[in-house]
């Protein structure tokens, strides 16, 4: 099976198109080919949706035009994968033209049923929509290749114990003040004080450089051990700190929040000031019914209250990728 992942700047995108290929690959014999959008070409916002929508069936030209993207015959894939709205479109386009399936990570409103063939969403309101099933965020994270983390159940426990901080930024929900940042750090500094917590943090493309420099002088004081700078190492950098005991993360990065809970660790979701109820606020409520994982306000949460959440949860020992291993299944049976 030839398999063509559709893929655009954003990480969490990214990784979710390569894990669903992986899966993929468990089921099936198959070789994968790969398409990087960086940019869209004349038309963008709102007004390439209406362009798709409208002239959807000038499927080669519409690839030219939007991405300047050209393929042949020969490129042929047997299945599309894309995650994204960007990624969707180049996908529907590809697919429809060649007359192939599409299979997308994430629900999309506003597309006729007719411009794909499986969708996987995250939250079980949107389950039976039309070729729709609900399923864990697919992640690049396998669990089996992680060393067991330190059982996490009483106060003792806790000293000397590892914590990877894995550091989001601002997103279209989520917004971060100069507070939120500064509370992180204290929150920090004192569960190193009281409980002898172990840090390890990284950053990513949306943390504001000075944040990332009030941790860098943590690290200069020696309060937390590593400092993973996403726009020094780049993408992928932080997959070492799946190795802590337990992970704590902003939530504006599902993403991040799924591959916590893969390396089956408990989960702290640290919550900024400002956030505007949507989709992805909804996706990361369903996270949160889970035992493994916790959401605490960044500004009223304490060292004592941090401590006591992260003793309190419980880490999921199911492997997510089963769940869409059977949710693609199907899929793939028709395209093998």
């Amino acid at each position: 099976m030839r398999i063509l992942l559709i893929r655009d700047k954003r990480a969490g995108h990214r990784n979710q198109v390569e894990a669903i290929a992986a899966i993929a690959a468990n089921e099936t014999d198959v070789a994968i080919d790969r398409i990087d959008i960086r940019r869209w070409r004349v038309v963008g916002g709102n007004l390439r949706h209406r362009v798709f929508r409208t002239f959807a069936d000038d499927r080669g030209r519409l690839l030219n035009i939007l991405f300047g993207i050209r393929l042949t015959a020969a490129e042929r894939p047997d299945l599309v994968i894309a995650s994204g709205r960007a990624t969707f479109i180049a996908g529907s386009l590809i697919a429809r033209q060649f007359g192939t399936k599409l299979l997308h990570s994430g629900f999309l409103s506003g597309f006729d049923p007719e411009y794909f063939d499986l969708m996987l969403v995250q939250s079980p309101r949107f389950a039976h929509e039309p070729k729709s099933v609900f399923t864990p965020l697919p992640c690049a994270v396998d669990p089996e290749q992680l060393p067991r983390p330190r059982e996490l159940s009483r106060i003792e426990d806790l000293r000397s114990a590892s914590i990877g901080l894995l550091l989001g930024g601002n997103a279209s929900e989520y917004r971060f003040a100069a507070s939120d940042w500064r509370g992180l750090v204290e929150l920090v500094r004192a569960t190193k004080q009281d409980f002898g917590l172990r840090w390890r943090v990284s950053t990513s493309r949306r943390t504001p450089r000075w944040a990332s420099q009030q941790f860098r002088s943590l690290v200069q004081e020696g309060v937390i051990e590593q400092l993973v700078d996403y726009r020094s190492a780049g993408p992928g950098s932080a997959a070492d700190l799946f190795k802590s005991d337990a992970i704590a993360v902003t939530e504006d990065s599902r993403s991040m929040t799924a591959e916590a809970m893969a390396a089956r660790r408990p989960v702290v979701v640290l919550r900024p000031q400002r956030v505007r109820p949507s989709r992805a606020t909804e996706e990361m409520a369903v996270m949160a019914c889970s035992r493994a994982v916790a959401v605490l306000p960044i500004g009223s949460v304490e060292a004592e209250l941090f401590a006591t959440t992260l003793l309190s949860l419980k880490p999921d020992d199911r492997d997510p990728r089963d769940a869409i291993a059977a949710a693609i299944r199907p899929l793939l049976r028709t395209v093998a």
